[in-house]
């Protein structure tokens, strides 16, 4: 995978405060911001760096992306990185939104896509969206007329699926693949290219660090959850500053139970990647 002269300038221990500071301070400005991660785009170039405090899907979107690459169904990666306390940085080209319609196209033919691939067991979805705009045909691409190599959707059906088992395998709170119309986006050239279809279980994470935080603390390494509170949870939001010192207070008396009683290491079954976020039962997307 290639890389981006911006991590030649980041410290080995960067945490997202310090990635969005340098970003900034090189003239990239915000372009972006969802649940889970702000996007910032690079001045004079088509690039944009997807900056998050806390995501444990992270590295399994950035294997998509470089796994899938030669189907041109998926960003161009650029580069990836893990961020210390459990964050992530993704530098990608520069997309732009599509209508629904063409969206809901694109899931439907992946999903058609997936179905038929020889072998393979059809993989769980979040239920899509009911789209009465849409065509009748699931194979035309409204924009260009034409559907998308059906060996291309094929192919990436199948990473999908592949990376997608492995996630559930290894992150106790992972969720469904998720087929939200916001998860197409096009290229500059017009081509339209899946994002994040891997998102944690929000709901689930959440509330498990509200209502049980020594489940929580057992489960995931403070090194990979330690910003999980400053997700900027920009679409299900708000939440205050208040709610979010009072998670950090409860998840930091669970992890004072837990070096009290001598098992400062995660539990067997911890994931390898890094965490979720949030508050008070808040539910929680992988945008943008």
């Amino acid at each position: 995978m290639s890389s981006h002269p911006v991590l030649d300038l980041l410290p080995a221990e960067a945490t997202h405060r310090e990635v969005g500071r340098l970003l900034r301070e090189q003239g990239w400005t915000p372009c972006g911001e969802g649940d889970w991660a702000i996007a910032l785009a690079a001045p004079g170039a088509e690039v944009v760096a997807r900056v998050s405090p806390f995501d444990p899907v992270g590295p399994y979107t950035a294997r998509l992306y470089r796994e899938a690459a030669g189907t041109g169904l998926v960003p161009r990666l650029l580069a990836h990185r893990r961020l210390a306390g459990g964050g992530d940085l993704q530098i990608l080209e520069r997309l732009t939104e599509v209508p629904a319609s063409d969206a809901a196209a694109f899931h439907r033919r992946l999903a058609v896509a997936s179905a038929a691939s020889a072998g393979a067991e059809r993989p769980q979805h979040r239920q899509a969206p009911t789209d009465p705009g849409a065509g009748p045909d699931p194979g035309t691409d409204p924009a260009h007329g034409r559907a998308p190599d059906p060996a291309a959707l094929a192919e990436l059906a199948r990473a999908v699926a592949r990376i997608h088992a492995e996630a559930r395998r290894e992150l106790p709170w992972c969720g469904p693949l998720d087929d939200n119309p916001a998860n197409v986006m096009r290229t500059a050239s017009g081509t339209p290219v899946l994002i994040d279809p891997y998102f944690a279980g929000g709901p689930d994470l959440y509330a498990t660090a509200e209502h049980d935080p020594d489940q929580l603390v057992a489960r995931i390494p403070e090194p990979e959850r330690r910003y999980m509170t400053e997700i900027p949870l920009a679409g299900s939001g708000p939440w205050s500053a208040v709610d979010r010192a009072a998670l950090r207070e409860k998840i930091a008396r669970a992890d004072a139970r837990r070096a009290a009683d001598g098992n400062g290491a995660a539990a067997p079954g911890a994931p390898r990647h890094g965490l979720e976020e949030s508050s008070s039962a808040h539910p929680t997307r992988r945008t943008p």
